[in-house]
């Protein structure tokens, strides 16, 4: 029988000894301003540098983070931690937080009919000396419904989405901020079981924005067997409710008229709901832009 040759194989990597004691003198200079585990020696040290030099800098990088849109990480996620089983050193990888609480705020949004970037609007700026701030803050604090009366283009689904936005942020979803020309439209031609489960999601969420009232096509059955119940419902269990329109209250509720006597009373009816829960018509007309 043929003898093999024996060959001798050298699994050991070639160590680069500048990067080494670069990162050696890192890992020292902060060892104070990152958690490390007990019995991490030197020894340890000395031969998983690299992990523990990978966590120290992912670690800091994120303990100051620049925010989810300047991040330079490839990936979402930061080290959490470094532990030692058997005298081996591992890195724990966590999701970034701050990925995960947008994540949290998205998910308070049923429903989203604006552009994605209204997710980034913020009431941070408002000129505290309006008064429609005063009206966004009995909004915010005092729950009262909001109507936000002004022009094409004037910034008013903008100034809702702010709204909004701050109870996502409190995590007071669900949220259905509603096209109302698209959704009530979609509501009317529903089959009727699908029809009751559109009615009561939007009569029952926490927060509920009709952008765009008024721009909705309207009839006796539109204004009576969605409109007013859906708003009737919020208004007895004092739910948050807002309004975008181009029109005004009494444009909106002439508007919902019909020639009937039946359909004039409900017009009417219509207009107690929202003169008596909407604290203050915003007029965006009147008053200086939000930004």
């Amino acid at each position: 029988m043929a003898e093999f040759e024996k060959i001798s194989i050298d699994f050991s990597v070639d160590r680069d000894l500048s990067i080494e004691k670069e990162w050696k003198a890192f890992i020292k200079e902060h060892k104070k301003e990152v958690p490390l585990p007990e019995g991490l020696t030197d020894d340890l040290i000395d031969i998983y540098f690299d992990k523990v030099y990978d966590y120290m800098q992912s670690y800091l990088y994120c303990k100051n983070c620049p925010g989810k849109n300047s991040c330079k990480k490839e990936e979402p996620r930061t080290s959490a931690s470094l532990s030692i089983y058997c005298g081996v050193v591992e890195e724990n990888i966590a999701p970034c937080k701050e990925m995960v609480n947008d994540y949290l705020f998205q998910r308070q949004y049923e429903i989203a009919d604006f552009p994605e970037y209204y997710l980034e609007a913020s009431l941070r700026n408002i000129d505290k000396s309006t008064p429609r701030a005063e009206a966004l803050r009995r909004t915010l604090q005092s729950r009262d419904w909001a109507y936000i009366q002004g022009a094409a283009r004037s910034g008013k689904s903008y100034l809702a989405a702010a709204i909004t936005n701050e109870f996502a942020l409190k995590s007071e979803g669900p949220i259905y901020f509603l096209d109302s020309k698209d959704r009530i439209r979609e509501i009317a031609s529903a089959k009727r079981f699908d029809q009751e489960d559109l009615i009561r999601e939007y009569s029952q969420c926490n927060v509920l924005v009709f952008d765009n009232f008024g721009s909705e096509y309207v009839n006796d059955y539109i204004r009576d067997s969605i409109v007013i119940p859906i708003l009737e419902f919020r208004a007895t269990h004092d739910l948050i409710t807002i309004f975008t329109s181009q029109y005004s209250i009494e444009e909106v509720v002439h508007h919902y008229e019909t020639r009937s006597e039946a359909g004039r009373d409900n017009a009417k009816r219509l207009r107690t709901i929202l003169k008596d829960n909407c604290y203050r018509e915003i007029v965006l007309s009147t008053l200086k832009g939000l930004y």
